[in-house]
């Protein structure tokens, strides 16, 4: 990979890998290291990059980036009695959005990255198992059973009358 190749893949893949994080990490400060980090360590590392592979290089890479990210806040202890989870059966006044990035956060990074890289990024099953090295088949199981336990969480944070039929 040369210099050129360099810049096409930044302005290519840059706004895919910062949704992408977003979505992972929900702190769009965090997501913004990530994304330079993985332009870095494509940098560092252009003559061992295949240009064909890019692309899966670069979400592979923020992906390592961001589940060792939600590792290393989840050894963190909270500064102060503000910080930690509301109780959300007290209080349903949030919007969808909010409901469904609570429910986002309960998947195993596995799972979360393969439901975002589907279901927000369009990435087809072969390119996904690609980026994570599964191959297709298990790229569908974890996307169904991500699905599921997202839809159960979702059902399990809104009172049953506020469930729509």
């Amino acid at each position: 990979m040369n210099r050129k190749e360099y810049n096409q893949a930044v302005k290519s893949h840059s706004n895919g890998i910062y949704r992408y994080a977003v979505k992972f990490l929900g702190d769009e400060v965090t997501a913004q290291d990530v994304v330079q980090d993985c332009f870095e360590k494509l940098w560092n590392n252009l003559a061992k990059v295949d240009g064909a592979r890019v692309k899966a290089w670069l979400f592979q890479t923020a992906h390592n980036a961001m589940v060792n990210t939600v590792r290393r806040e989840a050894r963190m202890e909270p500064m102060g009695p503000h910080h930690g989870k509301g109780n959300y059966q007290a209080n349903f006044s949030f919007e969808w959005s909010d409901l469904l990035e609570d429910g986002l956060k309960a998947l195993p990074p596995l799972q979360k990255s393969i439901l975002l890289l589907r279901d927000l990024e369009g990435y087809p099953y072969q390119e996904i198992g690609q980026i994570l090295g599964l191959n297709e088949s298990q790229v569908k199981v974890y996307l169904f059973r991500a699905r599921k336990t997202l839809k159960e969480k979702l059902q399990s944070m809104i009172p049953k009358n506020e469930i729509c039929q």
